[in-house]
Formats: C-alpha cells, structure tokens, sequence
C-alpha cells in the first residue's frame, strides 16, 4: 500500500494559519512509484472540475475566479516568470458540496478519478 504522501496530490484549500486540505490522485500511482501531476492534469483539473463546481455551488462568485488554467497561470506570473499564487474563499458551509460536485466532474482522464482528500491539521510553531 502506497504512503500517502507518495500518492499524486494538490493542496485544495487552506484555513486557519497552517491547516491545508489536499486532493490526492490514487490511481494516479501505479506499482508503487511516485508520479507527478503534469500541467495539462493541472489545466483538466482547473477547467473540467473546479471550475464546473464554482458555477454550480458557487454560480455568484464565477467572476471572482481566472475563465482558465492558462488565464491563472498568465495573472499569478510576475515579471520574471516566478509564481505569486493567490486564493479565493469558499464559504464554509459550500464546502462539503463543493468537494462532492468536484469529485463528480473528474471521471475522465482514468488517472485523476477516486480522488480523496486529506486534512492536514498542524498545530502553533
């Protein structure tokens, strides 16, 4: 059985100073190697998913959010390239459907379905 932290994943949501939930990819690893998501799962997971759930949990806040992966990628790019990642809320009481809606939409490609999430809950330095 695969570590967790040797499955596939992507930091989902944070809260509080130093609380993160992540989406981790389990079918994504195959005979136990680490594989890592490529930018066109992260581009497939951005427009096919959470995207898809923003307009139908959160159809109010689409505005607030990039049209696109590649629209993220060229706003959060500074001018040498570098990543300056923002984030944007969903309400607590949207994230349990969010996430369900989420898991919904990623039925292809093979590799990103079954996800699961994980809470990461870390306590003061």
């Amino acid at each position: 059985m695969l570590q967790p932290h040797k499955i596939p994943n992507v930091c989902f949501a944070k809260f509080g100073l130093r609380s993160q939930i992540n989406i981790f990819f389990p079918c994504f690893s195959r005979d136990a190697q680490v594989l890592s998501l490529s930018q066109d799962d992260l581009a497939y997971l951005y427009n096919n998913a959470i995207l898809p759930a923003v307009a139908h949990i959160l159809p109010d806040q689409c505005a607030h959010w990039p049209p696109s992966y590649q629209a993220a990628m060229r706003l959060y790019r500074d001018n040498n390239s570098r990543l300056h990642l923002g984030s944007i809320d969903i309400p607590a009481e949207h994230v349990s459907a969010f996430g369900v809606f989420l898991c919904y939409k990623l039925k292809d490609p093979p590799r990103l379905q079954k996800p699961f999430f994980m809470i990461q809950l870390r306590g003061p330095k």
